[in-house]
């Protein structure tokens, strides 16, 4: 999950830890890749001097799980960049 992107992310991952239906196995945080954080000071709430996106992530993974009470799930740092497109190339 791209976590720190957006807020879709969040809201998709506290459904699924709670849903009856859903076995969730574990939890991978991932890069994103917006070319704004290359122009401007800040994005959303991040400055973007210095910020990276997969620790973004991974941070607030972390702190979901710890939340929910599942650090049990494992939850492994993702790439730190783009590996080819989602849709192809």
């Amino acid at each position: 999950a791209d976590t720190g992107n957006e807020m879709d992310d969040l809201y998709a991952i506290v459904y699924l830890l709670r849903s009856d239906q859903v076995e969730v196995v574990g939890l991978s945080s991932a890069h994103f890749n917006n070319p704004d954080l290359l122009v401007f000071e800040k994005w959303n709430a991040y400055p973007t001097e210095g910020l990276s996106s997969i620790q973004e992530s991974q941070r607030l993974n972390e702190e979901i799980l710890a939340a929910m009470g599942r650090q049990d799930l494992p939850h492994p740092i993702g790439a730190d960049r783009q590996i080819g497109r989602a849709w192809g190339g």
